[in-house]
């Protein structure tokens, strides 16, 4: 809960100070790649992400985002079981994101960002194959994860209505290191 307290306080405490009357409404859609990096969760799958954000001014905007980040799976050989065949752990996650975006615009166009965030993730587990039998790994389902993330952003602005971003971003979903890098189109309003 107070991951929650310290991010509202950041973001809506933050955006007070860098406010100018350059607001604008932001709607982005997006689609890319996420890799889950750690033991045989080594694969990637597709991401897909729907924004919606505010631009305070230049240089300081806030996106609330919902993001699917694929789903994965991993070949487990059980402790304490004979067999030839290993079972299989799939692992799924998707939920929302909320990140303020700090901005530096290096040319009339081009703009790069940084940002840190709080993810909230809806984890979902399957085993498959049927040797595991600890109710350990059996009752293990996944599960709601609030973790923070970061990431950084290339935006190319095409006009006044309309940008390009290139996104990279780190998240943590069960212990594991997922990089995602997407491109995003974003409509001003």
């Amino acid at each position: 809960m107070r991951k929650y307290w310290l991010l509202g306080i950041f973001v809506f405490g933050t955006s007070m100070l860098y406010a100018d009357n350059q607001d604008k409404i932001v709607f982005g859609i997006g689609a890319g790649n996420a890799e889950y990096n750690k033991g045989a969760f080594n694969e990637d799958d597709k991401l897909e992400t729907f924004s919606f954000g505010y631009e305070y001014s230049d240089f300081y905007s806030v996106e609330l985002s919902y993001i699917n980040l694929g789903q994965v799976t991993d070949r487990f050989f059980p402790p304490n079981v004979v067999t030839v065949t290993p079972d299989i752990l799939s692992l799924e996650s998707k939920g929302i994101t909320l990140a303020p975006a700090f901005e530096f615009d290096f040319s009339d166009n081009w703009s790069f960002a940084a940002r840190l965030g709080l993810s909230i993730l809806d984890v979902e587990k399957q085993w498959l194959g049927g040797t595991v039998t600890d109710s350990f790994y059996l009752n293990d389902t996944g599960g709601t994860e609030t973790e923070f993330f970061y990431g950084f952003r290339l935006q190319y602005d095409l006009d006044d209505s309309m940008s390009l971003e290139i996104n990279w971003d780190n998240y943590e979903v069960e212990s594991i290191d997922v990089d995602t890098v997407y491109a995003k189109i974003n409509f001003y309003f």
